[in-house]
């Protein structure tokens, strides 16, 4: 993201749902920090040594970029912000939680948007949100197994699955069962989970972003990790976000405490 802010001087802005204010800082750097940090992959820590280097020039650029083209587009409606009309913001999302936002992004910008994100095993990638959780007492009597197993059942049916809103289907091949071809009117539209159907814009060529669509599925990581170092990231990082410390303090901060952590919990060992 910093080379493209350096090399790409038309970008007026970064953020990632357009509502403006702190909300686009503290949404903006989970992607650029919490992941990598859950992965352990961050260049701000050497895990191997238990070495904190958020004091670096990087993290203060960092910290500095996110500000400064966000608020470039201070009182700009979510429309204008999102740079539909203009092409020029560098837009971030946590994670695509299904398929509408995407192919609204996909029709309005075309060409222009790229869904990309971390790589996972040398593959471009983007994340996804994983949240849910069913968990079943290894104890629990056999004569309830009978019940719990139908209740997954269900759950991985193409009847739940159709029925999902606004989610991410965990059956291959879901993608084609919720477009339908109205031949009379030469429209695609997408059973969007609710009963309802929307209609699918098309490209010059008649062809629809399902295909697009299904390659982010096919590249997608889960994030469901977490890692406590973050919470000392971002909550050090609000001083610097209403300008009660700059850049250079916020940082060094940052790292003191992230190399008290690193020490108490031995995590480089």
């Amino acid at each position: 993201m910093l080379e493209l802010a350096d090399s790409r001087q038309n970008i007026c802005g970064i953020f990632t749902r357009g509502f403006g204010s702190n909300i686009d800082y503290y949404d903006v750097l989970p992607l650029l920090v919490e992941y990598d940090l859950a992965q352990r992959k961050s260049k701000f820590v050497d895990w191997e040594e238990g070495i904190s280097r958020f004091e670096e020039k990087d993290f203060m650029r960092l910290l500095e970029v996110v500000r400064d083209y966000d608020e470039r587009w201070a009182g700009k409606e979510t429309y204008e912000k999102y740079g539909i009309t203009t092409k020029s913001v560098l837009a971030l999302s946590r994670g695509m939680a299904g398929a509408e936002g995407f192919f609204y992004l996909s029709s309005e910008l075309g060409s222009d948007c790229y869904p990309v994100g971390l790589p996972a095993e040398d593959r471009r990638g983007t994340y996804l949100i994983a949240e849910g959780l069913l968990a079943v007492n290894a104890d629990v009597d056999e004569d309830k197994m009978e019940v719990i197993e139908g209740l997954i059942g269900y759950f991985l049916s193409m009847d739940c699955q159709k029925k999902l809103h606004n989610d991410i289907s965990v059956i291959d091949g879901i993608v084609d069962t919720q477009v339908w071809y109205n031949e009379p009117e030469k429209k695609y539209y997408w059973l969007d989970g609710s009963d309802d159907w929307i209609v699918l814009r098309q490209k010059e060529d008649g062809t629809t972003y399902t295909e697009e669509y299904k390659e982010l599925l096919r590249s997608a990581v889960p994030y469901k990790d977490y890692c406590p170092i973050y919470d000392i990231v971002a909550e050090e990082a609000g001083a610097f976000w209403s300008g009660q410390k700059n850049a250079l303090e916020v940082t060094r901060l940052i790292d003191r405490r992230v190399q008290l952590y690193l020490d108490e919990n031995k995590l480089g060992n």
